[in-house]
Formats: structure tokens, sequence, C-alpha cells
């Protein structure tokens, strides 16, 4: 049609097509103007391949987070929702070393998982790769003097933005839990994966939200996803000389931990002295010993339990221990819990998004034009 437009009176349809299904796929289907840049180098250009067999077991551990594919039971309101899944895993053995569930990914859910890892496993790996997003690289674990990696003496490798191969071990360990796990988790009725029918995941909705469909609980869901994870390990694979990852991950060589539970599990943040007593998350803790630091610009580090805040930890940048400071004071609308109190904030920004759609609704429905403005 363009060719007779330009004047080519004689062009037919079906020599144009026979024209172009002659042209080369690099200049049709596959070509980067029509596929775009970003995923043309992804699935055309050459990359190179990851060889994991020169890494020692338990030498560098891969993590990621990634939204389970099964409608659950909310853990407080019994709502149909969807959770977090943050993992890691070692790329030597492909052995799961520790997994966290939680609502949403964040800085605290990365630790908790790593955390599982460090603790189950009384072992340290040298080398972390994560994403770089902001549950992956918050400043609470990376800050160079307080942040958690540091203190642990694990080095950070952070994956190129929009490059999916550069995890392609933890990627493909997430798919296997959607098609070998998620499918299958309570009889496939509630799974809800990009290649399930639209109408049935309407469907289920539909019939939980009447009340004739009862949800498995979150709890249902950790327990069989512990026991295919178990399963899991014990498999031989041929990407591993046809040994099971429990195998490899038997004969690692064992970098202790050398702390107790609570040590690992306490986040720290970079504070100074005030009035002989450091504030931190709304929070007015006391030491005498802190006069010491009173009138200088040193700045302190703050170890927290992210579960109890009667007491903080207070270290210099040397890692010395100064005190342990007792709560003093703290605001009236705070708990004992910082997991709560992230709780409560994001329910208070949920309930400001749901006012400002009000809102939105309410001024699309305002007429266009006041009749008294205009008088």
């Amino acid at each position: 049609d363009w060719l007779k437009r330009e004047g080519h009176t004689t062009a037919k349809h079906r020599l144009v097509k026979a024209y172009l299904d002659g042209l080369s796929a690099l200049y049709t289907r596959n070509s980067p103007q029509r596929m775009g840049e970003h995923l043309h180098r992804l699935t055309q250009q050459a990359y190179q391949p990851r060889d994991k067999d020169g890494y020692p077991v338990g030498n560098v551990y891969a993590g990621d987070g990634h939204c389970i594919d099964c409608y659950v039971a909310h853990h407080v309101t019994g709502n149909i929702t969807r959770y977090e899944l943050t993992l890691f895993i070692d790329i030597r053995s492909l052995y799961v070393t520790g997994w966290y569930l939680s609502e949403s990914e964040s800085a605290l859910n990365t630790m908790l998982a790593l955390s599982k890892a460090l603790v189950n496993h009384d072992h340290i790996p040298t080398f972390i790769y994560i994403d770089r997003g902001a549950g992956w690289k918050a400043k609470m674990l990376n800050e160079e003097t307080s942040g958690w990696y540091q203190k642990l003496g694990i080095e950070v490798i952070a994956a190129l933005p929009r490059n999916p191969h550069g995890k392609s071990w933890v990627e493909r360990f997430f798919r296997e839990i959607r098609d070998k796990h998620d499918k299958f988790f309570a009889g496939g009725d509630f799974y809800c994966g990009h290649d399930m029918a639209d109408e049935v995941k309407q469907r289920v909705t539909r019939e939980t939200r009447a009340g004739r469909l009862k949800l498995p609980t979150i709890y249902d869901y950790a327990d069989s996803l512990n026991k295919w994870i178990d399963a899991h390990h014990q498999k031989p694979s041929a990407v591993l000389d046809k040994q099971s990852p429990a195998q490899l991950w038997a004969g690692f060589e064992r970098f202790p931990v050398g702390d107790t539970v609570d040590v690992i599990m306490r986040p720290a943040e970079v504070k100074k002295v005030r009035r002989n007593m450091i504030r931190i998350h709304g929070r007015l803790y006391f030491h005498e010993d802190l006069a010491h630091y009173q009138d200088r610009k040193t700045e302190l580090i703050v170890e927290y339990d992210i579960h109890d805040d009667r007491c903080i930890w207070v270290y210099t940048s040397s890692k010395r221990l100064i005190c342990v400071a007792a709560l003093v004071t703290k605001a009236r609308q705070l708990s004992e819990s910082r997991i709560k109190d992230a709780t409560v904030v994001k329910e208070k920004k949920a309930l400001q998004r749901l006012e400002n759609h009000i809102q939105e609704v309410k001024a699309r429905h305002a007429p266009a034009i006041d009749m008294d403005e205009v008088a």
C-alpha cells in the first residue's frame, strides 16, 4: 500500500511479502530496532558463560528476591495475598543456604535471610552476589563503618542492572520452584504464575472473597517449600557431575561465624552523642560512659536489636565496645519492636495512598467549570 501511494502502481502484496520473507531474521523479527537494544543484547548477542567450577563450595553465595506464584492467606488479615521469597544459594553446589518469606523486599528481609544462612551452617562466605535494588544495597547493610556485610568481612558483588544472566543460578532456581513446587502446592488450585489463565486467577480471587474457597496459610506454604528444598538437596544433577547439592555441600571448608546469634542479627547505624544520650529511631538511650564523647564530633557505631528496643550497643569506629546503653524514653506511638514500627509506617503510607486516590476520583468528577467562579 505504501509503495502504491509512492506511485509504484505495479506493486503487489504477494511480491512484497515474498521479498520480506526472504530477508534475514536479523533485519526483521530479530532486529535491534524491532526487539529493542536491551532485549537484543540479552537474547541474540554473544555472552560469556559462567564457570562456577573454579569456586570452592561455600565461597560465593548468590541472593535474590522473588514473588511466590501462589495465593495464600495473609498472616494477619487472612486476605488473599502473595509473599516475597528472599533466598541465598551457594553457586558451586546449588545448595540453598537460607531463605525468608516476607510481605515485600527490604533490607531487613535480606539481612534475615542471610542471617539464617550464617547461623544454620555456622559459616561466612567470602563473596555474595546480589542485586542493586534498594532492599539489597541499603545503607544499613553497606555503610563502610557500620554496614552488616563489612562487619562480617563479606565482599559484595553487585549484579549489573537489567541483566538477569548475572544471577542465573538464583533465577533458574526460582523457575524450578515455580514449575516443580508452586504449580503443585495445595493441589495446584492456588497457582497464579504468568502462564495461568487470567479467568482462573479471577475465579480463585472471587471464590475466596465470597468465602467459598479456603486459602492455605503462609505457614502451610513455608512447610511445603522447606520439604521440597530438602528433597532438591538430595537429588543428583547433571550440572554437578551427577552429584547432589547435599553431597557437594557436605565437604565444604567451614569459616566459622565465631559469634552469638544475637550479634549476627543486629544491624547498626552511625550516631553522635547529644547530652550524654544517643537518639535512634525515635528513642533515647543513656549510659554514663557516653559523657566522654559528649562534645566530640566522633561518630559512634550503634547496634540495635530489631525485635527488642530496651538497649543498644555502642562501639567506637575501631569496633571497641564502649557501653550497652539503656532505653530512657521513646515516642508514645512506638512499640518495643522495630518491625512493628515499620508495619505501622507502611500502614500509614497505604492509607495515605488510598486518601490520595479518593481525592483524585472526586476531582475527576467535579465540574470542569465552576459556575460561581464564572459569575
